[in-house]
């Protein structure tokens, strides 16, 4: 009797381990209840818990939907555009967020909770959400700060790319500023206060006609403009 006992105390023990450890690495995205994101999934299999979705969420994989009304499991490559999703009852999406701040998961949290899109760049693992929503410059910054983030700052051709995939039509407001020294006009990024050592001007930009902001079209192209005017916003956090 005494060893069923421990027995049961040893496995009772291991499950709460197990349950601990779910709720450590991934954390259920508030507001997207009993939704499925359209996209292809990594692998579609029934579980007897959220644990063993978790447990199957393996290499390459990033968030997970259970359903705990019937027990199915489907896991994920990318989290991302989950503003296109199916109604569907008991579903509920998991997400392993970057652990490398708390400012992180703020980020991520306080993105998606407004129902806007955000991305995890594969390779310098940089954070971003894209709010398609136009405002002047001076409320694109306060709203970035609000997450603990800034306007995109674009330093690689391949962050270029990356982004050029994610931006189509309109215009996003980026981080640049202009400093005028006895050489002219130069243009730097204002959060992390650096030279732009790359840039992607559009055709006889910038004009330096007293615009001092600087917005990214959807082709990708930068240009110097007014601060006044209305684009949409991209904020970023940096990979600490």
């Amino acid at each position: 009797m005494a060893s069923n006992i421990g027995e049961l105390l040893l496995l009772f023990t291991f499950l709460s381990i197990l349950v601990s450890s779910v709720s450590y690495y991934y954390e259920a995205v508030l507001g997207f209840e009993n939704k499925v994101p359209i996209l292809e999934p990594i692998d579609n299999r029934y579980a007897d818990s959220v644990v063993r979705c978790a447990m199957s969420c393996g290499s390459g994989c990033k968030c997970f939907n259970f359903n705990h009304h019937t027990g199915m499991c489907i896991s994920y490559h990318s989290c991302h555009a989950f503003n296109m999703t199916v109604n569907e009852l008991g579903w509920q999406l998991y997400y392993r967020p970057p652990l490398n701040t708390l400012d992180s998961l703020q980020f991520y949290r306080s993105c998606l909770n407004e129902n806007y899109i955000y991305y995890e760049e594969n390779v310098a693992k940089n954070l971003y959400c894209f709010i398609k929503s136009s405002t002047n410059s001076t409320n694109a910054k306060e709203k970035c700060h609000s997450f603990r983030s800034h306007l995109l700052e674009i330093n690689t051709e391949a962050e270029q790319i990356w982004i050029n995939d994610k931006v189509s039509g309109g215009g996003w407001w980026m981080g640049g500023v202009p400093v005028t020294d006895e050489n002219g006009v130069n243009w730097i990024w204002e959060n992390s206060s650096t030279q732009m050592n790359f840039s992607n001007w559009d055709l006889y930009q910038p004009n330096n006609f007293g615009e001092e902001c600087v917005i990214m079209s959807g082709s990708g192209r930068w240009s110097d403009i007014s601060c006044t005017y209305a684009f949409n916003i991209i904020c970023e956090m940096r990979y600490k």
